[in-house]
């Protein structure tokens, strides 16, 4: 998809270049920009609308609709930098390859740092505001420039303002409909992990604490009889009955730890492995799971 996105921004951006029309580079950037901005606000419906399509396709489709069009228009970029660049076509080459050589560093450098640094630091939200902001900062930047040196106009600055406040207002009441959307419940634990958004939600009047990967619910339990709530948990618990005198079990993701408890009062020994650290904090925490060492 990255791919695709990017070859059809390059092929776009050769075409608008060369037009010499009323899109520029600065334009280009702008929009950008506020295509990122409204990654988290249209999430939701889009991840809603691509979950019939299946796990493959709906994936796809997911990713084709919220990251194509801010791909693409970075991939535009790419000829109207080298078409500034360029003043003679003797260098041509030259700035060619440095451009690319620039920009092929720059991206092994931003994915190294958001994949290994940055995402599990900041999480997905708080870098894509960053990036919207440096895009706006940019594009802004590039329109003054353009004013100054290459005599275009600058009323468009007045449009990115009013668009950087639009989507301000958008953002604004995109938060408080979440905040709304969970006045019902209390929300004790809202950690975005190196594996995905976990939270710990529970009733105060159902008397019930979820454990939430993302959308998915991960765990369940009762507030009152500390036991688990999900019914895959209750088959697998099941299982002891059917071997001869178990000892011991390994489980595969510790979820809320029920399975483990569950397990341990049928005396069976189980060792859990949980890839992500900080669903095991919140099940030691929040939930009635205890480590147990032997």
């Amino acid at each position: 998809m990255t791919l695709l996105a990017l070859a059809t921004g390059y092929y776009l951006g050769g075409l608008t270049a060369d037009k010499q029309g009323t899109i520029r580079l600065s334009h280009i950037i702008f929009t950008a920009a506020m295509c990122t901005a409204s990654i988290p606000m249209i999430s939701s419906a889009v991840l809603s609308a691509t979950d019939t399509l299946g796990l493959r396709l709906g994936a796809f489709c997911s990713a084709l609709i919220l990251f194509l069009p801010c791909l693409m228009l970075l991939g535009m970029a790419g000829p109207y930098v080298i078409k500034m660049a360029a003043q003679r076509l003797e260098n041509i080459g030259v700035v060619v390859g440095s451009i690319y050589a620039v920009s092929t560093i720059g991206g092994v450098i931003g994915t190294t740092l958001l994949g290994i640094y940055l995402l599990p630091l900041a999480g997905k939200r708080l870098i894509i505001l960053v990036i919207s902001l440096a895009l706006i900062t940019l594009s802004t930047a590039l329109a003054l420039y353009e004013s100054k040196f290459l005599q275009h106009n600058s009323r468009p600055l007045i449009w990115q303002a009013i668009c950087v406040i639009i989507a301000a207002v958008l953002s604004a009441i995109h938060l408080s409909h979440e905040q709304r959307a969970v006045k019902n419940y209390r929300v004790l634990s809202d950690v975005e992990s190196h594996y995905g958004w976990d939270r710990v939600i529970e009733h105060p009047y159902e008397r019930v604490r979820w454990l939430l990967s993302d959308s998915s619910v991960i765990g369940a339990e009762s507030l009152d009889t500390g036991n688990g709530l999900l019914s895959y948990q209750h088959i697998v618990g099941l299982q002891p009955k059917f071997l001869q005198d178990p000892e011991n079990a390994l489980l595969i993701g510790l979820n809320n730890g029920h399975l483990v408890n569950a397990l341990g009062r049928q005396g069976v020994k189980t060792d859990a492995i949980e890839v992500d650290p900080e669903v095991a904090r919140v099940a030691k925490r929040y939930f009635s799971f205890k480590v147990r060492y032997n």
